[in-house]
């Protein structure tokens, strides 16, 4: 016996989405968690003058980059999420917001590049 299932059968209803869980919940959460360790890298940076050897420097750097893109989508993911906003707000706030996400993520991964290299030289070249 052939069991043909029907497309309407397992599309969701308009009303079942409703329960679905919103990508921004998993923005706030895992910013909520990121958030406060990245600034307390940040501050053990600063604060302890002996944690500034090298490769310091580079991981600080990729921490403010990843800092400014948690906070940036939080906020982003904020602003977007509220009703009262207008369709044409939201895109310009989109617009204007999007290349700064979009700099800051590729800022952390270039200084992962450059981690990356400078651990190829230690290994492949040591003193």
């Amino acid at each position: 016996e052939k069991v043909i299932m029907n497309v309407t059968e397992i599309t969701p209803s308009p009303e079942d989405t409703s329960n679905w869980a919103d990508p921004s919940d998993a923005y706030i959460v895992s910013g909520s968690i990121s958030g406060p360790l990245l600034v307390f890298v940040l501050y053990t940076f600063c604060r302890f003058k002996r944690l500034r050897k090298h490769p310091a420097p580079l991981m600080f750097a990729r921490t403010l980059a990843d800092t400014g893109f948690i906070f940036a989508t939080l906020l982003l993911s904020a602003v977007v999420d509220d009703d009262s906003l207008g369709v044409t707000t939201k895109a310009n706030i989109c617009s204007s917001w999007g290349p700064l996400i979009a700099f800051f993520f590729m800022t952390s991964q270039f200084y992962f590049i450059g981690m990356c290299y400078d651990l190829y030289v230690a290994l492949r070249y040591p003193l």
